[in-house]
């Protein structure tokens, strides 16, 4: 459980832009063709203003389940999250990784952000590995994580090289794992614009073995989403609403979000407070509670 919030305040806003501007954002995922639908070529770029703009290409809950996949679950935490914003999405095959997805050249991530007239600010890559993925286990983490970091600070430069400003590369950091001592400090990477993110809900994770390691990129993305420039995306309430009083940026609504954990699999109420603070001094993005506060927040 997290301590409490950690509150610095600013001098000025100054430039400070309201939740809905610039906020477009895109995920690659790995993936396999619909059996129907007008999703018909792998590494498409394709723009949703909602989630069931997604039916008709064939992407449904039907199938990320018959293919054990994770693409509509995370389109739809990003709307559930972000119902204003505009998503651009790409399925790629499983074989390719997440570094492959973002290294320079490569038409994957940087093929997704030239496809949307380099409208895209935010980008996450998301594995969905085969049945029979094996990974190898590197720091704590499925090794071809730690590959894609460097390599996505490069296409982050590589953009703003051209006056493009990718601000956040959104990795899905699969299975965090062994003793917490040997966790990798994503601090010492040097990725500024790259974020790890470890925050899976359990209850999606147990509906299939496939899913046991994945990590919430989506909800990570929609949560970036709704905030304001200058605002943390841990922060835990909205600015006072007249018409509705001070409103929570909980991910928890009574379904979604009761049980959150890592992408080891392991339910955050289960870890240590010395285990939790690894998590945090190290760089990790995932979600807990706090003291007499209802909800569950991005740390």
């Amino acid at each position: 459980m997290f301590k409490g919030p950690d509150i610095q305040k600013v001098a000025g806003s100054l430039g400070a832009k309201n939740a809905s501007d610039d906020n477009i954002h895109g995920i690659v995922f790995g993936g396999v063709l619909p059996v129907l639908g007008t999703y018909t070529t792998l590494g498409t770029t394709v723009s949703l203003i909602q989630a069931t703009d997604a039916d008709l290409m064939g992407i449904t809950a039907a199938y990320d389940a018959a293919n054990k996949i994770l693409v509509r679950y995370h389109i739809d935490e990003y709307f559930t999250i972000n119902p204003s914003g505009q998503l651009f999405i790409m399925l790629v095959a499983q074989t390719v990784t997440l570094a492959q997805m973002c290294t320079v050249g490569n038409t994957y991530v940087e093929k997704l952000v030239n496809d949307s007239g380099r409208k895209v600010k935010d980008v996450g890559v998301v594995r969905n590995p085969a049945t029979g993925y094996a990974p190898t286990l590197v720091t704590g983490l499925d090794g071809d994580v730690l590959a894609a970091v460097p390599l996505a600070q490069l296409l982050a430069e590589s953009f703003l090289s051209v006056n493009c400003y990718l601000d956040h590369i959104v990795i899905e950091g699969r299975q965090i794992n062994g003793a917490f001592g040997s966790l990798i400090d994503l601090r010492t990477l040097n990725s500024e614009n790259v974020h790890v993110v470890g925050l899976q809900d359990a209850d999606v994770a147990g509906l299939d073995p496939m899913y046991a390691n994945h990590a919430a990129v989506g909800t990570t993305l929609g949560m970036i989403g709704i905030r304001r420039s200058e605002e943390d995306y841990g922060s835990i309430n909205v600015q006072a609403n007249p018409n509705k009083g001070v409103e929570s940026f909980t991910l928890d609504d009574g379904v979604r979000w009761v049980n959150p954990a890592i992408s080891s699999g392991a339910l955050v109420s289960t870890l240590s407070a010395p285990e939790i603070k690894v998590l945090q001094d190290n760089g990790f993005i995932f979600a807990d509670s706090y003291p007499e506060y209802p909800g569950v927040f991005l740390n």
